[in-house]
């Protein structure tokens, strides 16, 4: 069970209770008093173990659903013309159809007995949203990298999302199935194990915990998979603002632009010059009032770099259709910086959850992603 310095526990747990009950309650006059002693925590972990026993969570009965009709309503407010490439995705594949189907799993986990321990999900724990990525002090990290359905939730439904895609994974690939439930079963082996770690760890220690690159060669099983991690390493550490630049532009009439790919990447269409100022001044305005929510340190790095371009870009796959748009921006004409901005809509979890907190879901996904 999470150690419970991680997570809130929910006194609405029951066997079968609405997720929508698991508001987590702050009382001001306890805010400083902290969790407890770790055999406290532990203890509240078995309470919640035996109105929710373990064999509980392994029941999977869901009726009355219909899948379309769920993809459809999580297609309102997209736009219309990238739907096909959604849907397009996800017929590519057991696991593209998992990825891009969000609003079926939420459905899904609303319907089953959960810990009712609240922790602050991720929302999209499947394994494809795991990867290397760069902290702001360069160093690679290896962590989840998708944040669009962040919300506070039972722990379990991270776990379930999770394990399901490694089944879905290795099924795709031929897997026997007993090396399909060996892998489930390390997996989740593993993430007891290490939830059983960190209770026993300082909270700062856990607070500033990283997962490095160099982590995942040190616990590679044999020789071979240390080289084919180390090949996926050596890859990530090459990616820059300057390496994407290489096949993402070209010049017009001049001018670098990002290229286009149609329907993947592609410029806005206007019909006139007029047109074209107001959207230019519309893009510009954006930039200004984003510029305005940076610290001043990252202020004064955003000031060195000049709008050059913007563009539409259609990612992921649960995502195709929501407006998603790439800038470069250079420095001294020569030095690249690509941002890409991304439209944030309700998570697919939160006709299931209590709603965010957040006045808007761009800063619901940012937070969350600070909080994970």
């Amino acid at each position: 069970m999470p150690d419970s310095a991680a997570v809130t526990q929910a006194e609405a747990a029951t066997d079968r209770a609405d997720p929508r009950s698991l508001a987590v309650q702050e009382d001001p006059s306890t805010l400083f008093a902290g969790r407890g002693s770790l055999s406290a925590r532990v203890e509240r972990g078995k309470a919640a173990r035996r109105k929710v026993p373990r064999a509980k969570l392994a029941e999977c009965k869901i009726d009355n659903r219909d899948p379309i009709a769920l993809l459809d309503a999580s297609n309102v407010g997209r736009v219309t013309e990238l739907i096909p490439i959604r849907y397009g995705r996800m017929v590519g594949s057991p696991f593209a159809f998992y990825r891009g189907a969000a609003p079926l799993m939420a459905h899904d986990l609303s319907k089953l007995p959960h810990s009712g321990v609240v922790v602050q999900l991720g929302g999209e724990a499947h394994l494809a949203n795991f990867g290397l990525f760069a902290s702001p002090e360069r160093r690679l990290l290896f962590g989840p990298n998708d944040f669009d359905e962040t919300l506070p939730g039972p722990f379990d439904w991270d776990v379930r999302r999770l394990a399901t895609s490694f089944v879905i994974a290795a099924r795709e690939r031929g897997f026997a199935l007993r090396d399909q439930r060996a892998i489930v079963r390390r997996l989740c082996e593993t993430f007891r194990e290490r939830i059983a770690e960190f209770s026993r760890m300082d909270t700062l220690d856990i607070w500033y915990y990283q997962f490095k690159a160099t982590s995942m060669l040190a616990i590679a099983d044999s020789m071979p998979e240390r080289r084919k991690e180390q090949v996926v390493i050596d890859k990530a550490r090459q990616q820059s603002s300057r390496s994407v630049m290489t096949h993402a532009t070209e010049l017009v009439n001049g001018k670098l632009r990002i290229k286009d790919v149609p329907p993947l990447v592609y410029h806005i269409p206007l019909e006139s010059p007029h047109d074209q100022k107001q959207y230019d001044a519309m893009v510009r305005r954006f930039f200004a009032d984003y510029r305005l929510t940076l610290p001043d340190d990252r202020r004064a790095l955003f000031d060195r770099y000049e709008l050059v371009d913007v563009a539409i870009r259609v990612v992921g796959v649960g995502s195709v259709g929501t407006r998603c748009y790439e800038a470069l921006f250079m420095a001294d004409g020569q030095c690249p910086l690509f941002l890409q901005l991304k439209e944030a809509r309700a998570s697919a979890l939160e006709g299931y959850l209590p709603p965010s907190r957040y006045p808007n879901h761009g800063q619901r996904v940012v937070n969350g992603q600070r909080l994970l």
